[in-house]
């Protein structure tokens, strides 16, 4: 089963993020996604496919998931895929080959752009993962609802972890995903224990340098 014919992408995003800099990252999404289906769960109206505009309810994790949960129930594709506003994904993303729709398939590879430099995350991210729709709904309903909170929208609290007692599997990319580090983001500190500085690492296959990248898609 080709992931290019039976999955839909899930944006979501709390559009915080400078306008220029999110427009770019869509139009790489654009054009790398080549023609899947897109439901986008925003906080502000966005022309990016099917758009479900859910109102400024603020920025936390909890809300961010709610918004990936919506988007999964929106779709009518046997798989999803997930992409945010800061990240920069391949090609190769939107065409694995995918069989299992109980499975989690968490992309892996992710260098994040830090001023100037790259730094290299160890961990799975929900960020980048492919999943048959009705296991990332049930899973994300199970983690939402093991989080005490009974409300549909709130401030940060602590989330039980999407992956903990499910099915997954590691997918490494050839050609690495890229997320920024920005003022607006989320989480305003780098994570020194998900991300490592490797100081071999200047420059990247297909992305150049994170001067470069920042450059193209933060600066101006």
């Amino acid at each position: 089963m080709s992931l290019k014919h039976d999955t839909t992408v899930i944006y979501y995003t709390s559009n915080r993020e400078k306008p220029e800099f999110e427009s770019r990252i869509v139009a790489t999404l654009l054009d790398n996604s080549s023609g899947l289906p897109i439901v986008s769960v925003s906080q502000k109206p966005m022309a990016l496919g099917t758009n479900i505009c859910i109102g400024d309810v603020g920025v936390c994790n909890y809300n961010a998931f709610r918004q990936m949960q919506i988007g999964a129930q929106a779709a009518s594709t046997d798989f999803v895929c997930t992409a945010e506003s800061d990240y920069l994904y391949p090609k190769e993303y939107f065409n694995r080959y995918v069989t299992d729709k109980e499975m989690f398939y968490c992309a892996f590879r992710t260098y994040m752009v830090y001023g100037d430099e790259y730094y290299y995350s160890r961990r799975i991210n929900e960020a980048a993962m492919i999943v048959g729709r009705d296991y990332l709904v049930r899973a994300l309903e199970e983690m939402l609802r093991g989080s005490g909170v009974t409300r549909t929208w709130h401030e940060e609290c602590q989330l039980p972890s999407l992956f903990v007692g499910k099915n997954r599997c590691r997918v490494t990319l050839r050609t690495p995903m890229i997320t920024f580090k920005t003022p607006e983001n989320m989480h305003k500190k780098h994570h020194k224990f998900s991300y490592v500085k490797l100081e071999n690492v200047s420059t990247l296959p297909h992305w150049g340098t994170a001067t470069e990248l920042s450059g193209k898609y933060y600066a101006g």
